[in-house]
């Protein structure tokens, strides 16, 4: 009778252990066990695209950090930890920096001065250089994006067009 006592006993235990190690392993998305919730799948992060900052501070947008602090007015662009700063940039009326995607980041001084920060990647799609590229004021290794040509004062704008 011992015995069958202490089975008895086991018995639920085992049952529930069993329960509960079938919900663990259930796929995402799919339905575990009568009662039980679904696991949900985590969305992968949205690349960003197209993003102006006008406001001075730090920012952080996609892989770039974007610093422009108010006292000094000159502009700090990073990915990946490394960070570019051209001494000739300082921000004045008018400035921005453009975001244009997970590779690119524009920014325009307000006056003739505009620079463009790119990363290059590898066939994996893993950063190939900590820092990047940085070209400008006039020639580029793309084409200036309307967004950012739009916003441009008339001299730099004629500047960019006699080098296209």
């Amino acid at each position: 009778m011992r015995n069958y006592t202490s089975f008895l006993t086991l018995l639920p235990l085992l049952i529930v252990g069993c329960a509960h190690q079938q919900e663990q392993t259930s796929a995402p998305g799919q339905p575990g066990p009568v009662g039980s919730r679904p696991v949900q799948a985590v969305p992968a992060p949205a690349v960003v695209t197209n993003q102006f900052i006008t406001a001075f501070g730090q920012h952080r947008v996609g892989i770039w950090t974007v610093r422009v602090p108010e006292e000094e007015r000159t502009v700090e662009i990073g990915a990946y930890g490394g960070f570019d700063m051209p001494s000739a940039w300082r921000a004045q009326a008018g400035w921005f920096v453009y975001v244009e995607n997970e590779q690119r980041v524009w920014a325009y001084d307000g006056d003739r001065n505009l620079l463009l920060f790119d990363v290059l990647k590898n066939p994996d799609g893993g950063p190939a250089g900590s820092t990047g590229n940085l070209s400008g004021p006039t020639k580029f290794s793309c084409r200036v994006p309307g967004q950012v040509l739009t916003r441009l004062s008339d001299a730099a704008r004629n500047a960019i067009n006699r080098n296209d």
